[in-house]
């Protein structure tokens, strides 16, 4: 990732504002990574292109706009208007609402199980789509974290608890694991 907005963002260690909205805070960061004027906003309250203002400091800025997410992707209705199984927000936020959200452009987004060619998929398509991965115990997912980039033997993940990058072995993955804030298992990947 070159020195740009969303990597002064990820330096502010931008951190989910509450207990279940990981999912919501990786949607708000992916976006941050791949929309550079959406990036600016959340840095400067002000956006380049719209001139669209938002009160608040970095920090303040960055909670709310996760807060208004996790409202919008548990709800009734998805970002393009369309019926979708409403969600509980206290239990964080389910697969096909981050798949829905990510898919309102061009391409289409779902749930795709850990494997080889998971990995493999994610590996391609990193950093142009950053991913988002469902962690947790052998009997549940319970965390949402965002791969963002890959190196030769690792991929950088955000970790929305911390609000740091974190490396994981790319072996790891392959092996269903993913020891991160705590959780050990890798459910899911939200991939094109």
């Amino acid at each position: 990732m070159s020195e740009s907005w969303s990597s002064q963002l990820l330096a502010t260690r931008p951190r989910q504002p509450n207990q279940v909205a990981c999912g919501a805070t990786c949607l708000v960061v992916a976006r941050a990574l791949k929309d550079a004027g959406y990036a600016e906003l959340l840095m400067t309250g002000r956006h380049p292109r719209t001139g669209y203002e938002l009160d608040g400091d970095p920090g303040d800025r960055f909670a709310a706009e996760v807060r208004r997410t996790h409202r919008r992707i548990t709800s009734p209705v998805d970002l393009s208007g369309r019926w979708q199984p409403p969600w509980p927000r206290r239990l964080g936020t389910p697969p096909w609402a981050i798949a829905r959200e990510l898919s309102a452009g061009h391409t289409r987004y779902w749930a795709r199980s850990g494997g080889h060619a998971v990995v493999s998929t994610l590996a391609f398509e990193l950093p142009r789509r950053p991913a988002p991965l469902y962690i947790g115990t052998r009997r549940a997912p319970r965390h949402v974290v965002l791969a963002v980039d890959v190196d030769v033997d690792t991929v950088i993940v955000y970790e929305p608890s911390a609000g740091e990058l974190v490396p994981v072995p790319l072996d790891e993955l392959h092996d269903g694991r993913i020891p991160l804030a705590g959780w050990s298992r890798w459910w899911w990947a939200i991939l094109p």
